[in-house]
């Protein structure tokens, strides 16, 4: 984005103030290796294999926040923002604000469907969580029908408040990324597709959800996600990032598959770009931006 088109975003919603510091060359040192004990710890741990329970426990908090407080920015905020460590470009950089990252995330939400999703009428997203994105797309005006697909129901309920407060035509509805239940209701004919911080559950199992992707025929699918190609295992500061990646049994060869469908003209890539941001362990902010032709 050029300035003019990030300055059209802040104006509207001015940015928070955001302090951190870039770490001393011993801190550095010292974090490294908290980084790598860390990892041989964690490398015969389970992966990420979609926990229902977890994920019942942890937008049902969100869901409790809400009935009690009302949907806002803050209390959509999901409970692992809260890293003080973070990655930023190519740094490790720390901070006094554990909403930190949440304050970036809601940063790039802004400018990337200011970008990619105004004159969109209907926007769905897939494993929507705790449906901040519906609530910053109503707040933006973007998108006249708004659809937050989830399997978890505390996820669905989320949403469906919002929708309550707000009065406008934001639905939660169930979906399994995974085995595509409830696909068919969605209804992504000329709807632009989101999947933010969702995708990366799936692991290698992202074929079945690519091709009904591309055979609904969404107008536009915007990702944000953990994209282990981006990384470079020759640096010390990505290959710690990448080992943890593919500990957790995050999306694997995603962009690899993207690009040779573009090769056979099966789809159209519009932006690949590793936005050089992230939590303590990896960076789960990469874009992929793309349509079925």
């Amino acid at each position: 984005m050029d300035i003019n088109e990030v300055l059209s975003v802040t104006d509207k919603f001015p940015l928070p103030t955001m302090a951190y510091r870039l770490a001393g060359e011993d801190e550095r040192l010292d974090f490294y290796k908290t980084l790598v004990d860390y990892l041989k710890l964690t490398e015969h741990t389970s992966g990420v294999e979609l926990e229902l329970g977890h994920w019942n426990t942890e937008w049902g908090k969100v869901l409790d926040r809400v009935r009690t407080y009302g949907p806002s920015i803050d209390n959509l905020r999901p409970n692992y923002f809260r890293y003080r460590t973070l990655r930023l470009d190519g740094e490790f950089v720390f901070t006094n604000d554990p909403f930190f990252e949440h304050h970036a995330y809601v940063i790039f939400l802004r400018l990337l469907f200011s970008k990619y999703l105004s004159g969109q009428n209907k926007i769905v997203d897939l494993g929507c969580g705790s449906g901040t994105s519906l609530f910053l797309l109503d707040q933006m005006k973007i998108g006249t029908e708004l659809i937050g697909a989830d399997c978890i129901e505390e996820a669905q309920e989320t949403v469906n408040i919002i929708g309550r407060a707000t009065t406008s035509n934001i639905r939660g509805l169930p979906f399994n990324m995974k085995t595509l239940e409830g696909g068919e209701a969605l209804n992504l004919a000329g709807a632009a597709v989101i999947t933010l911080h969702s995708m990366e559950q799936l692991g290698k199992d992202y074929n079945n959800l690519l091709d009904f992707l591309i055979a609904a025929g969404p107008s536009l699918v915007l990702h944000l996600e953990p994209i282990e190609e981006f990384y470079d295992s020759a640096r010390l500061f990505d290959k710690l990032a990448l080992t943890h990646h593919r500990q957790r049994g995050y999306l694997t060869g995603y962009l690899t598959k993207i690009r040779k469908l573009a090769a056979q003209k099966r789809i159209e890539i519009f932006a690949e770009k590793r936005l050089e941001f992230g939590s303590t362990w990896h960076e789960a902010y990469s874009l992929i931006v793309w349509r079925p032709i």
